[in-house]
């Protein structure tokens, strides 16, 4: 019989904290067992200290410890037997603090209260609870921007 998985667990996008564990508990039927893996991005994903992946016959759980904004995209199951294969697919975002800004940082009306500073935004997505970006002068010819969230 044809693998077909239960996209139950699957069917909508998961969006979590950084830190915060992730999992997903799939059933997988077919005959004989199907052979699963998962896959990121087109990749497939490697058990680790971070991630791991248990595969018994007719399920599978996929869990990330303490998520990473790294660890966010777009994620598939394939499930394989001699009869066929099935593919299923899921997005997980992982939220938290912002990288740097993309630079350069371009510094304008400079007076004696202050100046205004523009540069891109970060890449990628970030923790909707962002308070403010704090700008620091350690020194003369430095600026450090620290981001400040809940």
């Amino acid at each position: 019989m044809k693998p077909r998985i239960d996209r139950t667990n699957i069917s909508q996008g998961i969006i979590v904290k950084t830190g915060l564990q992730v999992l997903l508990d799939v059933d997988v039927r077919g005959e004989p067992p199907p052979v699963i893996t998962w896959h990121l991005n087109g990749k497939e994903v490697v058990q680790d200290e971070c991630l791991r992946i248990d595969n018994i016959d007719y399920n599978t759980k996929f869990t990330i410890m303490r998520a990473k904004r790294i660890q966010s995209g777009r994620y598939t199951i394939k499930a394989v037997n001699e009869s066929g294969s099935d593919e299923g697919e899921v997005d997980i975002t992982v939220l938290g603090k912002p990288t740097a800004p993309k630079g350069p940082l371009v510094v304008s009306d400079v007076n004696k209260n202050g100046c205004k500073l523009k540069w891109e935004k970060p890449e990628g997505r970030f923790c909707t609870y962002l308070l403010y970006f704090d700008i620091v002068r350690p020194c003369e010819h430095q600026i450090k921007i620290q981001f400040l969230s809940r």
